[in-house]
């Protein structure tokens, strides 16, 4: 049901049972969706069109408002509706996606446009998305997938994994370990304060890798056939290795230095409290 339309604002009635609305859009147009309180699940069709469902009754109206750049999409609240609502979109799949919250977790599946996500606390699922993927959460863990180009994710509180993903890769978090499955990436920044990292992928010609924690391990996947100068920084901990390694002894300060191969690629990775394993990749 759409009620008040005019000058390119659309607001769906309230008090409402259950609100699904559809209208159509140019899928060069990014869409911002602002959800003060309630999960967000992002999905993707072949159409060039825009459908909002919310599944609960709600007080307080959705407004939904196209300009010439975006379409934006914000659920208000009046004084006493402290209830959460969850909002499911589908949205063709090559559209920018923009979505906040404040308590959210945040589904997307099969993007292929930029997303970017930005809470205050909540989850989020990512699968796809291309030339850029951001997520920035205080509290939660964040999962990614399948992503190209370039990825930042960021979390105060929570895991982060990426799989299946290529381009630049950065990602940090203070508390909570770091998966790479599976990347092929040119760049990659992984940092987390007390945590684990571990690192399956491969390494690009002159491509730059640097893995660092404070209190956690670190255990790293690579090909047989790697090219890449290693730096290792060990405080306190053990090295070991798959690869034929030699070096004379840990100088002071626990710091060494070796090559594989070529010695194309840089790889730094370094933990004050923890262990690190360099072990062939066999897949």
């Amino acid at each position: 049901m759409l009620v008040g339309l005019a000058l390119g604002v659309f607001t769906l009635a309230a008090p409402v049972l259950q609100a699904d609305t559809t209208f159509a859009v140019d899928p060069g147009l990014r869409l911002e969706l602002r959800n003060r309180s309630g999960d967000i699940t992002v999905r993707t069709w072949d159409r060039n069109e825009v459908r909002v469902e919310t599944g609960r009754w709600r007080r307080s109206p959705i407004v939904i408002e196209r300009t010439s750049g975006a379409v934006r999409i914000g659920t208000t609240s009046w004084p006493r509706d402290e209830d959460d609502t969850d909002l499911w979109l589908t949205v063709p799949a090559s559209m920018s996606l923009e979505l906040s919250g404040s308590e959210s977790d945040v589904t997307v599946d099969g993007s292929r446009g930029e997303i970017n996500v930005d809470l205050s606390e909540g989850d989020v699922y990512i699968r796809g998305g291309s030339g850029r993927v951001s997520v920035r959460t205080n509290d939660g863990g964040i999962t990614v997938g399948d992503a190209q180009g370039i990825v930042r994710l960021f979390s105060m509180d929570g895991d982060i994994i990426v799989e299946h993903a290529s381009g630049d890769i950065e990602v940090e978090t203070t508390d909570g370990t770091i998966e790479l499955r599976d990347v092929m990436a040119t760049t990659v920044r992984a940092t987390t304060v007390d945590g684990d990292i571990w690192f399956d992928g491969e390494l690009a010609q002159r491509g730059e890798y640097s893995l660092e924690t404070h209190d956690g391990d670190i255990t790293v996947y690579v090909p047989e056939e790697s090219d890449a100068r290693v730096r290792l920084a060990l405080y306190d901990g053990d090295f070991s290795s798959d690869f034929s390694i030699t070096f004379p002894s840990w100088p002071r300060g626990r710091r060494a230095e070796f090559t594989l191969g070529g010695g194309s690629a840089d790889l730094q990775i370094e933990t004050f409290d923890g262990d690190i394993q360099l072990l062939m990749r066999r897949r």
